[in-house]
Parts: structure tokens; C-alpha cells; sequence
């Protein structure tokens, strides 16, 4: 943090920003310390005080933003009803790659879970849309389900923000 040009630099999820084009943000950065409930959403992620499992030491959370997170799935239910009169095989690839978009960029230490539900979320929209294609079922969940492991990534963790893990 630069204190003498009232720049406070935040240390996210993507690197170090300079937040001084924020006034409230700053504001919010520089009392965001222990006890106290603010919690505001920059850059797609909602930030919130929380303590780390193991030791319980205080650290900031972070989720995905709620605004984002209905915007995510809006989009992503739009476009499966687009497209879910192309081929199987090609509609899975496509989603795949939309996917895998979303999860590296929200696929920071300590968001699994939400990642987790983004992708389940996915999955039974992606299941609905695409049993929707004529009068009978397309494919049973079990059918389905060895479809989506086949073309679909599992989610993982892109990005490690705490440096536990060097492998990421």
C-alpha cells in the first residue's frame, strides 16, 4: 500500500491492483481489517472477512459475486436453448469451452465450492436443454452422465492466491 499518493493496492485474485480510481472501494480496503462486516464486490468477486481452517487466522474470502453469478447463469441458459439443436458430440465441446472460461477465471484458492456449483448448475441446465430436442427423452441421467465426463472438465483450482500449492 502507497499511503503518500493515496494509492492502496489490492492483492487479488489476478495480481496486484491499484484501486485509487475507487474512492468507496479504498474506503472499504483500508478498514477491512479484524471484526469488522463490510463486505463489497470487485472485479466479479464478493470479498468478506473469514478465518482459514487450519489455524484460524484471519483472511479475506472470496465468492463469486451474486450480480455475476445470476448474469453467468442467465447467459449460459440462453445460449444452451440456442444451440442445443447442434450435434451431441459438438453442443458438449462448445459448452466445454465456455466452461473452462468461467472456471479459470473464477478457479482461486478457496473457491471450489462455488465453482463446484457453477459447474452442477451447468450440468442439469445442459441436461434439461438438451431433452428438450424432440417429443422423447434424448438421453437418460445415466447416458447423459458419461457424455458430460467424456467432454466436459472437471473443475479445479487455476489459480493459487495464498502460494500453499506451487503446482497450480
Amino acid at each position: 500500500a502507497v499511503q503518500g499518493n493515496k494509492k492502496f493496492a489490492y492483492y487479488g485474485p489476478r495480481g496486484p491492483f491499484a484501486i485509487s480510481g475507487y474512492p468507496k472501494k479504498r474506503r472499504l480496503m483500508k478498514r477491512y481489517l479484524k471484526g469488522n462486516k463490510d463486505t463489497f464486490d470487485f472485479l466479479g468477486f464478493k470479498h468478506y472477512n473469514s478465518k482459514t481452517r487450519l489455524t484460524n487466522k484471519y483472511t479475506v474470502g472470496h465468492k463469486i459475486s451474486l450480480k455475476k453469478k445470476r448474469a453467468f447463469k442467465q447467459n449460459l441458459n440462453e445460449w444452451l436453448k440456442i444451440y442445443r439443436n447442434l450435434d451431441t458430440t459438438t453442443y458438449l465441446e462448445k459448452l466445454n469451452i465456455k466452461l473452462t472460461g468461467a472456471i479459470r477465471f473464477y478457479g482461486i484458492s478457496g473457491m471450489f465450492s462455488e465453482v463446484w456449483k457453477l459447474y452442477t448448475k451447468s450440468y442439469w441446465l445442459a441436461f434439461e436443454w438438451i431433452n428438450r430436442r424432440s417429443q422423447r427423452r434424448s438421453y437418460e441421467h445415466d447416458e447423459f452422465g458419461l457424455l458430460w465426463n467424456k467432454f466436459i472438465n472437471k473443475p479445479r483450482i487455476y489459480q493459487d492466491i495464498w502460494g500453499w500449492n506451487q503446482a497450480c
